[in-house]
């Protein structure tokens, strides 16, 4: 959801009811210049749950998640750093988003894509998720998808903190809000409280890195904060000025990834 119109005019029914049926409804951004450099893949492949993944090269398989309205073409940067380094790139097209079958890009299927994959793939040697796709990497991890290490990029770390902001900005009242969420859950089958990154993370004992900006104006960094103390084995490295998605494509943060990838 993209913009948000004041709905506080509204009974709380018809509110919540408009803004749940534009919450997880997609709309397609255009491409920016550093993804078009992105290579050709070698194979695409459709999964189980109805997301597509497309592959870069082989070995040991890497997950690439992508965030909500989001693109796997947003990980040109680490797939051309990495793409000839012995490792199976594996990039989602996830629910809601490109040929994806699914109408809805909730948290839940996010995670059920990922799983799908790891059906598909077997365990991976590590998972890169941006923004929404990184809590569906740590949903997954909870479930039972294995990987050596993660790497959180601008992690979405709260789904019910964001669900909330979204209700503040189209002036839902506080029993709007309750009564918004309860619809959250009815249709997504789980409450957002089953996301909570910090509460997933604190459970999970792999290497982490966790990057994020300090001018993030779509997710604090304090999220970002609290997750990295939350994990034993996390290391968050903070840049400045590159916002919510410019820092896929930033060299330092991709050199890190890279990094993180090769480590023994």
């Amino acid at each position: 959801m993209s913009t948000y119109p004041d709905l506080s005019s509204l009974d709380i029914n018809t509110a919540t009811d408009g803004l749940l049926s534009q919450i997880f409804s997609v709309r397609e951004g255009e491409r920016k210049t550093w993804e078009l450099s992105i290579p050709e893949p070698t194979e695409s492949i459709e999964l189980l749950d109805g997301s597509w993944a497309l592959v870069w090269g082989d070995g040991p398989p890497v997950l690439l998640a992508h965030g909500f309205e989001g693109r796997y073409s947003q990980f040109a940067k680490v797939i051309e750093a990495t793409r000839n380094s012995g490792f199976k790139l594996v990039g989602l097209e996830m629910p809601g988003h490109g040929r994806s079958h699914a109408l809805r890009a909730d948290p839940l299927s996010f995670s059920n894509a990922i799983q799908a994959a790891c059906s598909e793939f077997g365990a991976f040697h590590t998972m890169i998720g941006h923004s929404q796709g990184a809590n569906a990497v740590l949903h997954a991890s909870v479930k039972g998808v294995v990987s050596s290490r993660i790497v959180l990029l601008a992690p979405l770390v709260s789904v019910e903190s964001h669900l909330r902001r979204a209700c503040a900005l189209v002036k839902l009242s506080a029993e709007g809000t309750e009564l918004f969420l309860r619809k959250i859950t009815e249709l997504v089958g789980v409450p957002p409280s089953d996301f909570e990154g910090h509460v997933m993370g604190a459970t999970l004992n792999m290497r982490t890195l966790i990057v994020h900006d300090c001018r993030d104006k779509e997710v604090p960094i304090s999220e970002a904060e609290t997750l990295a103390n939350e994990m034993s084995l996390a290391r968050l490295h903070i840049s400045d000025g590159l916002g919510h998605r410019r820092l896929l494509a930033d060299l330092d943060t991709v050199n890190q990834v890279v990094s993180l990838m090769n480590e023994t």
